[in-house]
């Protein structure tokens, strides 16, 4: 079943409208969420006392807001996500702050849950690390030069559109042998186990080939 939602002309699945004492109303629901967030930025004070009395029925009312909370969202899933999308986006500072804070002040006890929950699901963990690695093996390797230079003191980081934009500016090509029908794999032009850095200005896109011949030797192949 179908309607047309009388604000912006909408013509959508009846799951898409609210229901207000039986009857379905005029609007589809992110109308009626635009026009909510419209309503209380030119009145605050409005919206001071619906958050107080929507805080009221919440105390009065915990179990019913859980279950009508529970309900609304198994059956409203992308409008869920989308709110949720909206609200991070517009509260991502305060979202990180707060994350930030809670961490400091619980360091301890989310160590310790975390610790514990890999040791309940180590297998679960396992495979779904294999997984993602599988399906994004140059965020593997990024991470895994990270780490090697943080273990030799080297220190440097490069991010992936860093070295998206390395292989483009060489036009995804090879320095070393200048192919472009291969994968490319990051070579530092000073090996980290010489004391090279791990930032991308020491970085030079080669093919698996050439980089195992290069080996620990210093050849920089930009130039």
């Amino acid at each position: 079943m179908e309607k047309s939602c009388s604000r912006c002309k909408q013509v959508l699945d009846i799951s898409n409208f609210y229901t207000s004492n039986g009857k379905i109303n005029s609007w589809c629901k992110v109308c009626w969420i635009e026009y909510t967030k419209e309503y209380t930025k030119k009145h605050p004070r409005k919206k001071e006392l619906v958050n107080a009395a929507n805080k009221r029925f919440y105390e009065n009312h915990k179990e019913q807001s859980y279950e009508n909370s529970k309900k609304w969202r198994a059956e409203n899933k992308e409008a869920y996500q989308e709110l949720n999308r909206n609200y991070y986006q517009e509260h991502k500072d305060i979202i990180k702050e707060r994350a930030k804070k809670f961490y400091i002040e619980n360091k301890e006890r989310i160590l310790e849950d975390a610790k514990v929950y890999r040791k309940n699901n180590l297998d679960h963990i396992k495979k779904v690390k294999k997984e993602y690695n599988k399906e994004h093996v140059r965020e593997k390797r990024i991470r895994e030069n990270y780490r090697r230079a943080k273990k030799k003191n080297n220190g440097g980081m490069y991010t992936a559109k860093e070295w998206d934009d390395l292989c483009e500016k060489y036009n995804n090509k090879c320095l070393g042998c200048n192919k472009d029908n291969v994968k490319l794999t990051a070579d530092h032009v000073i090996p980290i186990s010489q004391g090279g850095s791990n930032n991308i200005d020491n970085i030079q896109p080669l093919c698996a080939s050439c980089n195992s011949i290069k080996s620990i030797k210093t050849i920089d192949y930009r130039y």
